[in-house]
């Protein structure tokens, strides 16, 4: 009988143990682990806007975002922000971005990083902060009564000379920055000049880039294309067209000048020539010189048109030769379709020493503007998505000895981004004359630097 009665109580005991074990045990969770920030970075710094990445230690987020604001008090105190804007998921890199534009108007911009974590729980950031970029001051000096769009341009004797040329109509016109008076001038009502050729000064004498027109222009019973160079004396007034050679392509293209130079009293430039016909072109893009002492005009290198096929700028400081070359890229976040390249040109090893090139979305730019100011290079302007004047309103200044680049900008100052002109007069800068968008103006701006 006390067998039994033991062997029912341990029984009974066993029961009751199994029973607890399986009240204290908790079933595995399936929501994961709280997530936190691991890595914030900013790229594409402009003047009005910038990209955000960042990435979380644990991947399961449901949502994210970033809030933004002029005012951190208003993210700290958990007000609502001037924007909230979503993020983007890139999965090989397990990372998100975010591009933030129109809010760094102040002197800084503020953002919060906000999500959704795997258990349902919301989460945020530390407040992080953006510096905006230095800017300068601008304001519109003159307006050209005579503008048409596209001219050619030179200073000389601290004036700036515009020229309007087709093959109906000529203009041509000087104004003077510091009295802002407009002269009209005597010119032929017929220039073999395309738009926008820049003018360089040799010896009192206005060497435009050249071009190539259809002999049937001219005219003679020629069909090839012939390759003209227009000349402007100011002090006679005198103009001169002088034939360079022929380019043998019957009835098709000829040079497209991209941007010249003068070095050692001789005229470059940095061409695309067209050769075959004109029913199977092919392009090439070399550096020809023009020697006014005896009107040779001959080649001095090629440049990798395969590279380099977008556009040229070529600027001289310090008897030093720096070349801007662009090529067609893909698009990156939605704007620009461009890449550049920075060189040093060695005329005499007939090379191209690469230099520093600055980043972020400025890295989208055709045919800028390039001047020297202060033993620097400033690049202001260009070309963007469409082939129009982007409206960046940045100056990307570049620094010869130590090799670099700083960006700061000009905000407000549009109309002027491509196709226009940007000199320095009197130690300073004008800008204008140009278009953006589409949209072209006649104002004239001066920067005050």
């Amino acid at each position: 009988m006390f067998n039994k009665t033991l062997i029912v109580l341990t029984f009974i005991f066993l029961i009751c143990v199994l029973l607890s074990c399986k009240k204290e045990s908790k079933p595995t969770s399936n929501v994961a682990p709280p997530s936190s920030i691991s890595q914030v970075t900013t790229d594409s710094v402009m003047l009005t806007s910038f990209v955000v990445n960042y990435k979380f230690s644990s991947p399961t987020v449901l949502q994210t975002m970033v809030f933004v604001s002029n005012d951190s008090a208003r993210l700290s105190l958990g007000a609502s922000s001037n924007a909230s804007i979503a993020s983007r998921y890139n999965r090989v890199t397990q990372s998100y971005s975010c591009y933030i534009s129109g809010l760094m108007t102040h002197a800084k911009c503020y953002y919060q990083i906000y999500w959704i974590q795997g258990d349902g729980t919301a989460a945020v950031s530390p407040i992080y902060s953006q510096t905006t970029l230095p800017t300068y001051a601008f304001k519109q000096v003159g307006a050209d009564p005579d503008f048409s769009g596209g001219g050619n341009y030179f200073v000389y004797n601290n004036k700036i000379y515009i020229n309007y040329s087709s093959q109906l109509t000529s203009s041509f016109d000087s104004w003077d920055p510091i009295t802002n008076q407009w002269t009209q001038l005597p010119i032929p009502a017929f220039l073999l000049m395309t738009k926008s050729a820049r003018g360089n000064l040799i010896n009192n004498t206005i060497y435009f880039e050249p071009t190539s027109f259809s002999a049937y222009l001219v005219p003679v019973t020629d069909p090839n294309y012939r390759e003209y160079l227009v000349t402007y004396t100011p002090q006679t007034g005198k103009w001169k067209t002088l034939t360079l050679n022929d380019t043998t392509v019957a009835g098709g293209a000829g040079i497209k000048c991209y941007t010249s130079f003068v070095s050692n009293n001789k005229f470059y430039c940095v061409i695309q020539e067209t050769h075959g016909t004109a029913n199977y072109p092919t392009n090439s893009n070399v550096i020809k010189v023009f020697d006014p002492s005896d009107n040779s005009w001959t080649k001095v290198m090629d440049i990798n048109t395969a590279s380099y096929a977008g556009g040229f700028n070529a600027v001289t400081l310090n008897n030093k030769i720096y070349l801007l070359a662009t090529t067609s890229a893909p698009a990156q976040y939605g704007y620009g379709v461009f890449n550049t390249s920075f060189f040093e040109l060695d005329l005499t090893n007939k090379t191209l020493i690469p230099k520093s090139i600055f980043s972020g979305n400025f890295t989208s730019i055709l045919e800028p503007y390039l001047f020297t100011y202060n033993n620097k290079i400033y690049l202001w302007g260009g070309m963007g998505y469409g082939y129009s004047g982007i409206s960046g309103n940045g100056f990307l200044v570049y620094d010869p000895p130590t090799d670099s680049w700083t960006v700061s900008g000009i905000p407000g100052l549009t109309g002027a981004d491509a196709l226009g002109f940007a000199f320095v007069v009197n130690n300073k800068v004008y800008i204008g004359l140009g278009e953006s968008g589409g949209n072209w103006t006649n104002a004239i701006y001066n920067v005050d630097l």
